[in-house]
C-alpha cells in the first residue's frame, strides 16, 4: 500500500471530505481508484453523513459505497482492494449490491425476505437506500419497521429532512 492508498483510506474516516477526495482524484493523487465521480456521488455521500451523523458505525464503508455505487458492481472487490480499502470491501459491496433492492419488495413475504436477506446489515442498506433517495420512502420505513430499527431510521430521516436535495 503506497501513500496514496492511505490516504483515501485516511479521508474516508474524516467527515466532509467529499470535495478533498473528488480534488485528489481529479489531479491523480489517487491513482488505484480510477472511479468517475457525477455530481449525483457527491449529493448522496454528504447526504450519507448527513444522515449518519457523527456516531455511526461503519460510515467510512458508506462513504465508499456512496463514492462508487454508481460503478459496475463487477468491478467493486479489485477496484477496491486496489485501492487499498480491503477491510471496507465486504461491507461496500454489499450495501451497493443491495442498493435498489427495496423497490422489488411488493408483499409481506417480500419483505421479511428483504430483511432477512440483509441480516447484520439492514442499517446499513437502509441508510443508504434513505441517502440516496433524500427522504423516506413507505417502503423504506416498513422495512425499518420489520427490522425493528423504526427509531433509528426515524432519526436518520430526522435528519437528512433539513438537508438540501
Amino acid at each position: 500500500m503506497d501513500g496514496s492508498d492511505r490516504c483515501l483510506r485516511t479521508l474516508l474516516s474524516q467527515p466532509g471530505s467529499y470535495p478533498v477526495i473528488a480534488a485528489a482524484l481529479a489531479s491523480d493523487q489517487i491513482p488505484h481508484f480510477p472511479v468517475t465521480l457525477l455530481e449525483h456521488v457527491g449529493d448522496v455521500y454528504q447526504r450519507v453523513e448527513t444522515a449518519a451523523g457523527r456516531d455511526f458505525d461503519q460510515i467510512e464503508a458508506l462513504r465508499l459505497a456512496a463514492l462508487v455505487h454508481e460503478e459496475p458492481p463487477e468491478s467493486l472487490p479489485r477496484l477496491l482492494r486496489s485501492a487499498g480499502v480491503s477491510d471496507l470491501v465486504p461491507t461496500a459491496v454489499a450495501v451497493t449490491g443491495a442498493f435498489g433492492h427495496i423497490w422489488k419488495v411488493r408483499t409481506e413475504d417480500d419483505l421479511r425476505s428483504y430483511v432477512e436477506s440483509h441480516g447484520p446489515r439492514l442499517p446499513l442498506v437502509l441508510l443508504f437506500e434513505l441517502a440516496h433517495e433524500g427522504r423516506s420512502t413507505p417502503e423504506m420505513e416498513r422495512a425499518a419497521a420489520v427490522g425493528r430499527l423504526q427509531s433509528a431510521f426515524d432519526c436518520w430521516a430526522e435528519r437528512l429532512a433539513p438537508a438540501p436535495r
